[in-house]
């Protein structure tokens, strides 16, 4: 983790003093004027004393809320090549970012593949589903790799989307080659500007 900016650093603080302030009990507050004294002092804190009068839990609750009240989610990014349509956003269900190439008017699995799919998924543990073969190229440098099929047969995604949001932050092309079996698709995402240095897409404080 990179360290926070000073100003960033005391926004940051201020918000916790404020929101647990008004939550304190006078025994909570009788705990942590203890701990500030000690601080003072140069005294290590009595951190079972912190944690046994709730005064932790207070803090890490403050500092969520903190965290999704200064640094919200970041709206969706999308892109566009032809048929593909791409989108880098935050998943909902994991709350980590992901990243999907969607092929409009495009098919990479079979009537029976996408039936039998969810079976699959349901009955064997080790069935990790359908994949298509992925060329990418970012600025020139090129990578091959196995994308994940979504149920539906039109939707792509990388097992490692961190890694390819963090390479298209800034790049200015962005290919693809999506393959399997006879079905191929391919376009080129124009990235300039697309993605601002600002940009997170699960929010919290900046890593």
């Amino acid at each position: 983790m990179t360290s926070m900016p000073t100003g960033d650093a005391q926004n940051f603080c201020s918000c916790v003093r404020k929101d647990i302030s008004p939550r304190l009990s006078s025994v909570q507050r009788t705990t942590l004027r203890a701990a500030q004294e000690d601080l003072l002092k140069n005294r290590k804190p009595d951190a079972a004393g912190l944690s046994e009068s709730g005064v932790r839990d207070l803090v890490v609750a403050a500092q969520a809320r903190c965290e999704q009240a200064l640094y919200p989610p970041s709206t969706p990014v999308h892109a566009q090549a032809g048929k593909l349509e791409m989108t880098l956003r935050c998943n909902s269900d994991t709350s980590v970012p992901e990243a999907l190439i969607y092929i409009r008017n495009g098919q990479l699995l079979s009537e029976k593949e996408k039936t039998e799919q969810g079976k699959k998924l349901m009955d064997d543990p080790n069935f990790m589903g359908y994949f298509a073969t992925v060329s990418t190229v970012i600025d020139g440098i090129r990578k091959t790799e196995k994308w994940g099929i979504d149920m539906i047969g039109q939707i792509v995604f990388p097992e490692k989307p961190h890694e390819l949001i963090s390479a298209l932050r800034s790049a200015k092309t962005f290919e693809v080659d999506i393959k399997r079996g006879t079905n191929t698709y391919a376009g080129t995402f124009q990235m300039t500007g697309k993605i601002s240095p600002l940009w997170n897409p699960c929010g919290a404080m900046p890593r």
